[in-house]
């Protein structure tokens, strides 16, 4: 059965908005309390009544806003909304149990006596703001949709629990022993615990959230950006002792595979440890002043820049050049007597190559690293005599001109395709991708994938080709030595291929090399 007090009719008594309505209300023993409508409540306290409370209403906003009372008495639930109160509850009143404020409403109480309950829940939603002083023995709280919770604990406490997302904050300040702490943030939540200390905190974030705790021994689970700081170690108190942060923000945290990290390794350059402390510092004061917070713009030492520095190597792209060889290393490019049939006409042999992705790893500097990945490269030889037909024979490849009378030989080429594996060392001045100056040099392993064969010539007037595949003894294991040197996106790059083309023995020593540029992009 529900027993429903309607205000509205004394409301039409006080005049237009702006008039003062004031009406007071015994209540019954409640067990839950509903803020909602943008009300406005207030606590204090009723001495030398036996009643559980009472209700005072002070609405300022007139008609418009349409407030009302309402009582459940299946659930002990006492919903207010819309109106501006003072609800006043006798001190030795310990029924209430769970407290909701949402919809932009706001719930205070009085810092004189703390409201008292064994085990209360409290959820704050959708823009609200509660400020509590209170006494618990168990405090679950939630907050969720940019609520704001602030809570200030009177008497030992055994267990907290926080709970905060979708841009909710929630700080809780409780001097007295707290056993075990459970803080849950995620989706740009922030939790601020480190008022409460605790014997064993469990800690969850997700996304960019943060949550600040003081235990002895905490057990976190952190994915996405989250940050946590533990403000207390086995020595005691302390507001310097371990961070948590996302792998996408510091390489330490990457290297300790979500570990705890200490602040002293996650220091460089002029900072030190008082710098980092200085993070929370910063979040409180955008936060007093209402102001939107982005964990990417905090520096770990405290520092705010736009972006921190950090190496990124330029290689990931698409590479065009010419491919050319000669023998004798490279030396001379007109081949041996026997391989005569090999000169190629530089002018149409080419290279095409893509570097699919790329790995950098900076050595403590923005500036100098080291640079993996994978690619692949094709490259096509065009021999400068047409009708040059490459074969096997006797174990050894063959270059011979093919004399077929009814056959006009356009172009004959060899081709190959590669996939490989950079190993580079660079400097770039950090400058950002279209204005970087950067230089690598290295090695870059690669497997052969495919080789084949193909001559285009006209026979009987039309246009036609033959296209063979086959290993033609082309050394299925290359090495090239490499130079990369550009600015922004674009770079020259040089390659030579110390180890021979075709395999020992079977051909004539031929070594490639090449030349060309690079397209990069990240």
């Amino acid at each position: 059965m529900k027993a429903k007090v309607s205000i509205l009719s004394l409301l039409l008594l006080c005049g237009c908005e702006g008039a003062m309505a004031q009406y007071e209300q015994k209540l019954p023993e409640f067990r839950n309390l509903e803020i909602t409508g943008r009300a406005v409540v207030k606590i204090g306290y009723l001495h030398g009544d036996s009643v559980p409370g009472r209700l005072r209403i002070e609405n300022r906003r007139g008609i418009l806003s349409s407030p009302w009372l309402q009582y459940d008495e299946q659930t002990g639930t006492l919903s207010v909304y819309g109106m501006e109160a003072t609800l006043m509850l006798n001190p030795d009143y310990k029924g209430l149990q769970r407290i909701a404020v949402g919809n932009s409403s706001r719930l205070e109480t009085n810092v004189a006596e703390p409201l008292s309950s064994e085990d209360l829940h409290i959820r704050v939603s959708d823009n609200a703001v509660a400020r509590l002083f209170y006494q618990a023995i168990h405090l679950n709280v939630t907050a969720v949709k940019s609520a704001s919770f602030q809570g200030y604990g009177s008497g030992e406490i055994q267990s907290q629990t926080l709970r905060c997302d979708g841009g909710a904050y929630i700080a809780s300040a409780h001097a007295d022993t707290v056993e075990v702490m459970t803080c849950v943030a995620a989706g740009m939540g922030i939790v601020d615990a480190r008022e409460s200390p605790a014997r064993l905190a469990f800690d969850t974030l997700f996304g960019n959230a943060s949550v600040t705790v003081n235990a002895l021994e905490s057990k976190d689970v952190v994915k996405g950006n989250g940050l946590l700081f533990n403000v207390r170690d086995e020595n005691g108190f302390t507001q310097d002792s371990l961070l948590v942060a996302s792998r996408s923000y510091n390489r330490e945290v990457d290297r300790s595979y979500g570990k705890p990290v200490a602040i002293k390794d996650l220091v460089a350059g002029d900072a030190d440890e008082d710098d980092i402390l200085d993070y929370f510092d910063a979040l409180d004061n955008d936060w007093a002043d209402g102001k939107a917070i982005y964990l990417e713009d905090f520096f770990f030492w405290g520092k705010r820049q736009k972006e921190r520095p950090r190496f990124r190597g330029q290689w990931m792209g698409l590479e065009f050049g010419f491919a050319c060889w000669g023998s004798d290393y490279a030396m001379n490019m007109q081949m041996p007597a026997d391989y005569q049939n090999l000169d190629l006409d530089f002018q149409k042999s080419g290279s095409v190559g893509w570097n699919v992705f790329q790995v950098s790893v900076g050595f403590k500097s923005p500036h100098w690293g080291f640079v993996t990945g994978a690619g692949f490269l094709w490259e096509n030889y065009f021999f400068s005599y047409p009708n040059t037909v490459l074969s096997k024979e006797n174990h050894r490849l063959a270059a011979d001109l093919a004399t077929d009378p009814g056959r006009r030989y356009i172009k004959s080429k060899l081709g190959v395709s590669y996939f490989r594996i950079p190993l580079l060392f660079e400097y770039t001045n950090a400058k950002g991708m279209f204005r970087s100056v950067h230089v690598s040099a290295g090695v870059i392993p690669s497997v052969l994938m495919c080789s084949w064969t193909k001559q285009v010539y006209r026979e009987d007037g039309k246009r036609t080709h033959d296209k063979r595949k086959g290993d033609f003894y082309v050394n299925p294991f290359r090495l090239d030595a490499v130079v990369y040197a550009g600015w922004g996106p674009l770079s020259l790059y040089f390659r030579y291929t110390p180890t021979h083309f075709f395999r020992a023995g079977k051909a004539t020593d031929i070594t490639p090399f090449g030349f060309g540029f690079l397209l990069g992009f990240h």
